[in-house]
Parts: structure tokens; sequence; C-alpha cells
């Protein structure tokens, strides 16, 4: 299961499950079931989305400590991007098993492939360039004839990444 710590230095476990999944769509109001990826990558980009998703799966613990989500947030700290990329981590394992191995596989891939080939551009260059990638997975997908199912009878063989761009 993943865990992430506060500032505070108390450690937050938490477990991926449609439980979950729907506990953070009702109080953070972000559908990590989505297949669109371009919407959920821009929903963990935002800090705020992001805390507030990770106070969701970890709500039971919250209340039980007596902790407010502002209590939550306030301890989360300044840099939110390692929890991001552990989230997206954490998701696209569990995508294979609702039969998403394509998305789970482009989540991880676009997840590397960003922290190497874009560390020192900006932002919005980042983002630019992120769009161009899913779009290219997205047309990839749409193109094969391949579609997302809740079906584990043919699992999909893993995609080869494509070369970066030049």
């Amino acid at each position: 299961m993943p865990t992430f710590k506060d500032t505070t230095g108390r450690t937050w476990t938490y477990e991926i499950d449609v439980p979950s999944l729907k506990r953070v769509r009702t109080i953070a109001g972000v559908d990590l079931l989505t297949v669109d990826v371009e919407v959920l990558l821009a929903d963990m980009a935002d800090p705020i989305k992001l805390i507030d998703t990770l106070y969701a799966f970890v709500h039971p613990e919250t209340v039980a400590a007596g902790l407010t989500d502002e209590d939550f947030g306030a301890a989360m700290g300044i840099d939110p991007d390692p929890l991001a990329d552990d989230l997206l981590r954490a998701l696209a394992d569990f995508f294979p098993r609702l039969g998403r191995k394509r998305l789970a596989t482009t989540l991880i891939y676009l997840l590397d492939r960003s922290k190497d080939a874009f560390q020192n551009l900006p932002k919005d260059q980042i983002q630019n360039r992120m769009h161009h990638l899913i779009d290219q997975e997205l047309h990839k997908l749409t193109t094969s004839g391949k579609r997302f199912t809740n079906s584990q009878a043919s699992p999909e063989p893993t995609p080869t990444p494509p070369e970066p761009p030049g």
C-alpha cells in the first residue's frame, strides 16, 4: 500500500480500491477512474486537488486523529510533486485490475519520461509536450481498434514507448 509522510512526521497509508475511489470522487471531486489521461494528469498537477485527493484517501484516519482537511493540508509541505508521482504509480498498479493496462502503461511511461526529458523546461513548454505525448498515445489507442474494458479475458501486450521528440 502507498504511504507518505507529512511535515509533522506522521505516516499516512492508503489503499486504492473501489470504496476509496468513491470517497475521493465524493470528497475531492476528482474521478480517478477517468479514461481521460489529460484530465487525470491536470488534476494531479493541481496541488489543491492533489492534497484534497490524498485527504479523501486517508479521511477515516484523519477523522480518528481529529484533523480537519485544513490541518491535513497544512501538514503536507510545499512540494506536492513526489506525492503526485506516487499516487499516479499506485493508480497505474490498480488500473490493470480494471482492464486498463494500456492507460496504466501510458501513465507510467509519461511520468518517467517527463522527469528526464522536461526537467529544465518552463511549465508551459512541459504542458505542451505532455499534451503532444498524450495525444500521440490516445491516437494510437483509437486507431488500433483496442478499447478500454473491464474484461481481463484477453490482456493487451505492453506497448513500446514512442521515441522522444527531437
